[in-house]
């Protein structure tokens, strides 16, 4: 089940928040597949960035995620370096984080997801990072079958 792997994925990397995004093509953007807090997110936090990304325009570029589809690649955001009043500055902040990493999920060469993990410090590499939330593309159609 697919909460079962963020919450995993969540605790295993100590993490804030992991999410996962369907790419439903520069149109429509990205779709929320699923969202996990970690358990002492404060709920009116949790509640907000669900509602916040349930969909995202490829417009929001002051969004991880959507940088992350846009290069083909993952994607770092550092608190420090955002400001702090919108995008991922606002999320992270809220969510008692220093970064997030945003990985793009491929198949047969186009991006088809991103799942997103923040992280309340900046200790573990982004290639472990990567690995671990890039299982999450197996919780997304195939192109061609979404």
């Amino acid at each position: 089940m697919i909460e079962d792997a963020l919450q995993e994925i969540g605790r295993a990397l100590e993490a804030r928040a992991v999410g996962l995004w369907r790419f439903a093509g520069e149109a429509e953007g990205l779709v929320q597949v699923a969202f996990w807090p970690a358990l002492d997110l404060p709920p009116d936090v949790a509640e907000g960035f669900a509602q916040a990304t349930r969909r995202v325009a490829m417009r929001e570029s002051g969004l991880g995620i959507v940088r992350a589809v846009l290069a083909r690649r993952p994607f770092v955001s550092r608190a420090m370096e955002l400001p702090p009043e919108s995008g991922s500055g606002l999320w992270l902040r809220r969510f008692g984080a220093d970064r997030s990493v945003a990985v793009p999920l491929m198949d047969a060469g186009h991006v088809i997801g991103v799942a997103s993990v923040a992280l309340p410090t900046d200790s573990l590499p982004e290639s472990t990072i990567a690995d671990a939330i890039g299982c999450l593309r197996a919780f997304l159609p195939e192109r061609g079958r979404q």
